[in-house]
C-alpha cells in the first residue's frame, strides 16, 4: 500500500498530497503514473471533450477549469469546490478562477447551481455540466453527419 508523501514544494499541493488516501496501483498507466506523482487521481475526460472542445471555442485554461470540475464529480451531483478549492488544485489564483467560470457560464457551458452539500446539509455553490454536455453533443452528432455526407459524396462519384 502506498502512503501520503509529504512534500514541502509549496503549501497548496502539501494540501492536496495530506489529504489524500492511497490504493495499489492497478494498471500500468496507475504503476506509471502513481497516484502521490500526479497529487491527486485519474479524471475521466469525455473525448469529445478532447476532439471537439477547440471547435466550441474553449481556451486551454477554460478546458483545464472544466477538467478540475470533472475531478470535483465523484457522483450524480453538480461538483461543488469552492473558488478556493479550485485555485488551489490549479494553481491559479481566486479571481482568476471566478473569471474562468463566469466565462464559461456566459458562454453557455456552465451553470451555477444551488446543491445541498452533503456533510453540513447548507447550500453551497455547484455547477452544472450538463450545458457542455449537450454541446458536445452536438458536435459529435455534426461530426457524424459530416462523415455520412462525405461517404455518400465518395460512393456517388465511384458510381458516376
Amino acid at each position: 500500500m502506498l502512503k501520503p508523501e509529504r512534500t514541502n514544494r509549496n503549501k497548496r499541493n502539501e494540501r492536496l498530497i495530506t489529504d489524500l488516501s492511497w490504493t495499489e496501483a492497478k494498471t500500468p498507466l496507475q504503476k506509471r503514473f502513481p497516484a502521490h506523482d500526479i497529487g491527486h487521481h485519474f479524471v475521466p475526460v469525455p473525448v469529445s471533450l478532447l476532439l471537439f472542445g477547440g471547435q466550441l471555442g474553449l481556451t486551454d485554461s477554460q478546458f483545464r477549469i472544466l477538467v478540475a470540475l470533472l475531478a470535483f464529480k465523484g457522483d450524480e451531483r453538480a461538483p461543488f469546490p469552492s473558488e478556493e478549492s479550485l485555485a488551489n488544485y490549479l494553481a491559479r489564483e481566486p479571481e482568476e478562477i471566478r473569471s474562468l467560470l463566469t466565462s464559461l457560464c456566459e458562454t453557455g457551458f456552465l451553470q451555477f447551481v444551488d446543491v445541498e452539500h452533503p456533510n453540513t446539509g447548507e447550500l453551497v455553490r455547484g455547477y452544472n455540466l450538463d450545458p457542455l454536455a449537450d454541446a458536445l453533443q452536438e458536435a459529435v452528432v455534426r461530426r457524424a453527419e459530416q462523415k455520412r455526407a462525405m461517404a455518400r459524396q465518395r460512393r456517388l462519384q465511384q458510381t458516376s
